[in-house]
């Protein structure tokens, strides 16, 4: 049970508490009013209650709140209701355990290395968050897991919209904590919506990890000073949005790696490979002796030993080998997002299909991390398929504007791309991607490509200003001349 206990700003020590946790933060709040009644036990409220609302007022609370019956929503009367959680380190701040749950227009506070997450869930559905700002969160690590702002796993039918984040992750050093996080799992139609994520010390500033059919769209994240430079980096930290299938395995080398007998395909993993029967897997970069083709979207059909699968394709009987396969998430939309200062890229997808990044506006990405093992960039995709990158304005990196490793059916088009290193670059085994009418300045190559016979592009009406002219290999499909200003 909660105990709780209510001030007014300036008249109690937990006042001053309050007072101290914003001046860390830097962050103006309106004056909040002692309304709320010193004799409310919170918890009984949430339990009891539908529809409670929460005047202004500050709130102090040395326990965690749970929403452990669905059909609850608490609202508060906007930025002036906060819940300040103090004293010792706290898993979280509201664990949301039940559906059809709706939290808004609140504040959630906490000092560094009081709270894990801000806000979490698990195996729930129809939740909507939204008007809330959460600061302090996600700075102290959890007995499970990964520290979090707002943290879910295995969530259905999720919206996020118009939430204010800050001052997530330690207070000093480089990257730790999540401000958005699907914590792996399984989730679906998930909505990151009109969010503003700024100020935070976070590894990922929006990571949906498992997510399928998820949207991100119109959101502000800014990572200004959140990294000392003096210290070394970090693999993998940094970025403003990913959306990553993990679970990527790596493909046993040719022959024997894919063997296709009578239109079904056998194939064998490095390592114990965990996919399921009926899971839907991508597999990018294999290559044949024959010269068909392994690469594609597939159903699993059968798993004889923890690193072999079957799958059906039709084709000639064949041998290969190598490439990657993934777990299959498909109808991503990240769109019309404005991310700056990022450490590492500035949107990375992993493993997703049939998606598109479209309308974003990505600036000085890239300052510090320089992890060479994956593709970095304003914006990077690691084994796309039949994924969409148009209409994007990417500038200000020592990294790459567009990036990608292993694409299959993909379109890189009428994009503007400047002041970076190169403008697109590709590497790996890529087949049927599509590079046309985008814009290209500043930058030392303008389109880089690997020259390995096994790669296909189209590169198409582009127009490359002010740098040098891409340099065009052998090994892709040429279809019409760039032009050059």
């Amino acid at each position: 049970m909660s105990r709780i206990r209510s001030a007014s700003l300036g008249a109690t020590a937990s006042s001053l508490l309050v007072v101290l946790t914003i001046a860390v933060w830097g962050q103006s709040q309106p004056q909040a009013s002692p309304h709320v009644p010193r004799d409310l036990n919170l918890q009984a409220a949430i339990d009891e209650g539908t529809d409670l609302k929460l005047p202004c007022g500050v709130t102090v609370l040395t326990s965690s709140l749970m929403i452990r019956i669905g059909n609850r929503h608490i609202a508060g009367a906007g930025p002036c209701t906060v819940l300040n959680f103090v004293g010792t380190r706290l898993e979280y701040a509201i664990a949301i355990t039940a559906s059809n749950v709706e939290l808004d227009h609140l504040t959630i506070s906490a000092a560094p290395g009081v709270l894990c997450r801000g806000v979490s869930m698990g195996n729930v559905s129809h939740i909507y968050l939204h008007d809330l700002t959460i600061f302090g969160a996600g700075t102290a690590s959890p007995q499970a897991g990964l520290p979090a702002a707002i943290r879910f796993l295995n969530v259905t039918d999720l919206v996020l919209r118009d939430n204010d984040i800050s001052g997530t992750g330690p207070a000093a050093g480089n990257a730790a904590g999540y401000d958005v996080l699907s914590d792996g799992g399984a989730s679906r139609r998930v909505s990151v919506e009109r969010n503003r994520i700024h100020g935070s010390n976070s590894m990922i500033c929006i990571a949906l990890f498992n997510v399928e059919d998820a949207t991100v769209e119109n959101n502000f994240i800014d990572q200004s000073d959140a990294f000392d430079h003096s210290l070394a980096e970090g693999t993998g930290q940094g970025y403003g949005i990913v959306l990553y299938g993990a679970g990527q395995r790596l493909i046993a080398p040719g022959p024997s790696g894919l063997v296709r007998s009578v239109n079904v395909v056998a194939m064998t993993t490095k390592t114990p490979h965990s996919f399921s029967v009926g899971q839907h897997i991508v597999i990018n970069q294999a290559t044949s002796t024959g010269g068909t083709d392994f690469n594609g979207d597939f159903s699993v059909t059968s798993t004889p030993t923890p690193t072999t699968l079957t799958f059906a394709q039709e084709g000639p009987d064949d041998r290969g080998g190598s490439g990657v396969v993934n777990p299959s998430f498909s109808s991503a939309r990240v769109a019309m997002n404005t991310v700056t200062n990022t450490a590492g890229s500035g949107i990375y997808l992993q493993a997703y299909t049939d998606s598109v990044v479209e309308g974003n506006v990505i600036t000085a990405f890239g300052q510090l991390m320089q992890d060479t093992s994956l593709p970095e960039g304003g914006i990077a995709l690691m084994s796309p398929m039949r994924v969409i990158v148009r209409d994007n304005y990417i500038d200000g990196s020592i990294q790459n504007g567009i990036a990608l490793a292993g694409g299959h059916a993909a379109t890189i088009t009428d994009n503007v791309i400047g002041h970076v290193k190169y403008g697109v670059q590709a590497r790996g085994v890529n087949q049927d991607v599509r590079i046309r009418g985008n814009i290209v300045r500043g930058v030392t190559l303008a389109i880089s490509l690997p020259s390995a016979p096994a790669n296909v592009f189209e590169v198409v009406d582009n127009t490359i200003r002010e740098g040098d002219r891409s340099t065009l290999k052998t090994g892709f499909q040429l279809r019409k001349s760039d032009s050059s200003e």
